[in-house]
C-alpha cells in the first residue's frame, strides 16, 4: 500500500492507496455447490488530504522511524499574553470501491473539511464536517437469517443468501449471492469463506444475546424523563 507525504513550510499534503486482491474467489449456492469461479477480486481505496497551518507552524518528521512528530505551536494559548496557539485548516478526500467480479459491496466517497486548534503541544481541539456519497447497488432479495443466527456489525449479506440457526457471520464480512451458511459455521472475510463446525452457540451467540437484552432492560429502567419548559 503506497503512501506519500509532502511538506513545505506550513503546507502538508498526504495520501495513501490501498489494494486488496483476493484470488480464487467463488460464488456458492450452498456450502457444497459452487455456482462459478469469480477469479481475482480486486478492491481498492485511498485518501488524499491537504492541511495548512494558518499560524505558520510545521510538523517535525523523523526520517529513521518515518513518522511525524506532534505539533508544537509557536506560541501556546495564553490569553494574558494574547497568544492563541496554532490553527490548522484542511480538506480530505476518501474513496473505497468494493465492487469487483460479481461482488457488489458498493462504493463510498467522503469529503472532509476540518479545523484543528492546538492550544499547546499536548492539547488539541478538532472540528470536522464530513459529506458522504454512497453508491450501493446491493440488493438483499430473498435473503434469510433464521432465528438463533448472529450477523455481525458492518457485514453484508447478499441476494438469496441463507444464514442458518446457530450460524455466525463475522463483523464486516461479505456473504455472496446464494451462499448458505450452515448451522454452527462461521462466514468470515470478503468474500466470505466458511469455517464449518467452528461455532459454540452457547458461548459465541446465546450468552452475548442474553447480555444484550439484559443491558437494554437495565438501561431502559434507568431512564428518567427530563421536561424542558
Amino acid at each position: 500500500d503506497p503512501e506519500f507525504a509532502f511538506q513545505y513550510g506550513p503546507l502538508l499534503i498526504e495520501g495513501e492507496y490501498t489494494v486488496g486482491n483476493f484470488t480464487g474467489a467463488k460464488a456458492f449456492q450452498n456450502s457444497a455447490t459452487i455456482l462459478g469461479n469469480n477469479g481475482n477480486v480486486l478492491m481498492y481505496g485511498g485518501y488524499i488530504s491537504t492541511m495548512y497551518f494558518l499560524t505558520g507552524e510545521h510538523r517535525s518528521y523523523n526520517r529513521q522511524s518515518g513518522v511525524f512528530g506532534r505539533t508544537v505551536p509557536k506560541h501556546n494559548l495564553n490569553f494574558g499574553q494574547c497568544t492563541y496557539g496554532a490553527w490548522q485548516a484542511g480538506v480530505r478526500y476518501d474513496w473505497l470501491n468494493l465492487d469487483a467480479n460479481g461482488v457488489q459491496g458498493g462504493k463510498n466517497q467522503d469529503i472532509t473539511l476540518g479545523v484543528n486548534w492546538f492550544l499547546n503541544p499536548n492539547m488539541r481541539f478538532s472540528v470536522n464536517y464530513v459529506t458522504s456519497y454512497i453508491n450501493n447497488g446491493v440488493g438483499t432479495a430473498g435473503t434469510v437469517a433464521t432465528n438463533g443466527a448472529l450477523v455481525g456489525s458492518g457485514s453484508i449479506v447478499l441476494h438469496r443468501a441463507i444464514v442458518r440457526s446457530e450460524a455466525l457471520v463475522g463483523a464486516a464480512a461479505l456473504v455472496p449471492n446464494d451462499m448458505e451458511v450452515p448451522s454452527r459455521a462461521m462466514a468470515l472475510g470478503v468474500p466470505a469463506k466458511l469455517r464449518l463446525n467452528a461455532v459454540d452457540p452457547e458461548l459465541m451467540i446465546r450468552i452475548g444475546a442474553r447480555q444484550y437484552v439484559e443491558n437494554g432492560a437495565r438501561y431502559r429502567e434507568g431512564l428518567r424523563r427530563i421536561d424542558v419548559d
